[in-house]
């Protein structure tokens, strides 16, 4: 071979070099930007649209979501007013910037710096305009009032951005099925409420300035028990058959998007519903990167279970779960929190997008209280955590998200 011939040659071999970097590099830049992980179809007759997502979500090592704690306080080795009474916690960044903390039992909201100084406490214990018995979720309306649902005194109690009472509004509803939960303000719809009679779930709305439209929605809230369950329950046959009921069972899972609408959920599938505020079904997102399957150990519980009841199998029909409880951050992402262990809090969330595309795994550094309730605004989460000897703390995170890629440079 002359050397032009090899000078040709070489030349040829860079070029094609070029071309296949080039090519993967695009490649890369398109699996990190691409929006559409999941095969997306649309049911024409009824205008449903379902998502499915199989495999691994979207984000790669270069777009994933990180977290970033930014403050931690409370626990038993802090000050006093860092103490909380009980672990029925709620939590929340106010449009102060602050951190507001429902305590259940003590039956108010105390404000913190991020330094964890209190900056005010607001409402008590009772029965009159500005009291409060059994708050149970709590949250800002445009206007930068804060509303407080309390369900036992039926009413609404309303404050001002520095605490102070302003007026009430009535609640129509006593019930509640769930202590602790985060109250929604829609902008143009109203604050959302959650309630329950009987065997459904029915979201209140009352408008900003008061005006009560009683039910928004009811969906069907089907309990994990059989009668005769229910019966062998109320003895308490014995602590496997406890943990069986409370962490084998399918219970339905939910939480309303800010921007409006609700998810929908049974923990023993990666299967989510949106429905808008007519209890129309807008969105069904599926996942297949998890299963749903009893191991050994799941097994011997529940044989356990079974003996001490007296019950077969087929009235518990028991699931192992694969996640514990939803949220929604601002931006529509659905934030699904993992189980790794049934019965014990998880730091893993999956994260979906507004459209139900399933973008991965989210790991918060830390596992919130399943007794309490998550908040976020913008990119911060804050939560519920129990320390030493199950003494109630509050850890906050910024989500650290990646500059995107097809934004303009």
């Amino acid at each position: 071979m002359t050397e032009t011939e090899r000078a040709i040659s070489f030349a040829l071999i860079g070029c094609l070099a070029v071309l296949l970097f080039g090519c993967d590099l695009r490649a890369d830049r398109a699996r990190a930007s691409d929006p559409s992980p999941g095969t997306v179809s649309t049911d024409t007759i009824s205008g449903v649209v379902h998502v499915t997502n199989r495999g691994a979500g979207q984000w790669t090592a270069r777009t994933a979501w990180r977290t970033r704690e930014i403050f931690r306080f409370g626990g038993r080795d802090e000050p006093v007013h860092q103490l909380f009474s009980s672990q029925l916690l709620g939590t929340a960044i106010g449009p102060d910037g602050n951190v507001y903390v429902l305590d259940h039992l003590a039956a108010t909201i105390s404000a913190f710096d991020t330094a964890g100084r209190l900056v005010r406490t607001i409402g008590q214990r009772g029965r009159g305009p500005s009291d409060l018995a059994t708050p149970t979720g709590f949250t800002w309306c445009d206007d930068g009032l804060m509303w407080v649902s309390d369900p036992e005194n039926l009413k609404y109690a309303v404050f001002d951005s520095i605490g102070e009472f302003v007026r009430t509004s009535r609640r129509s509803i006593f019930a509640y099925p769930r202590r602790q939960y985060p109250l929604v303000c829609v902008p143009g719809t109203g604050v959302i409420d959650e309630a329950a009679t009987g065997e459904k779930l029915l979201l209140l709305r009352t408008t900003a300035d008061g005006e009560v439209h009683d039910t928004l929605m009811a969906v069907d809230r089907p309990g994990p028990f059989s009668p005769e369950v229910r019966d062998v329950a109320v003895t308490r046959p014995g602590p496997e058959f406890t943990r069986v009921a409370t962490d084998y069972t399918r219970r339905l899972r939910w939480a309303v998007d800010p921007s409006g609408g609700i998810w929908l959920g049974s923990p023993e599938e990666l299967r989510f519903v949106k429905l808008d505020w007519s209890a129309d079904t807008l969105l069904v997102v599926t996942a297949d990167h998890r299963e749903s399957k009893l191991t050994p150990a799941d097994e011997r519980l529940i044989s356990a279970a079974l003996r001490q009841s007296g019950l077969d199998r087929s009235q518990i029909n028991p699931i192992r779960p694969l996640f514990q409880a939803l949220h929604v951050m601002e931006g529509g992402y659905l934030l699904v929190q993992l189980v790794d262990t049934p019965g014990e809090a998880s730091p893993s969330f999956d994260v979906y997008d507004s459209g139900g595309r399933y973008l991965g795994e989210l790991d918060l550094g830390f596992a919130p209280n399943r007794l309490g309730s998550l908040g976020s605004r913008g990119n911060i989460l804050v939560a519920p955590m129990l320390g030493e000897l199950d003494v109630p703390y509050v850890v906050g995170v910024e989500v650290v998200r990646p500059v995107d890629e097809r934004s303009p440079r």
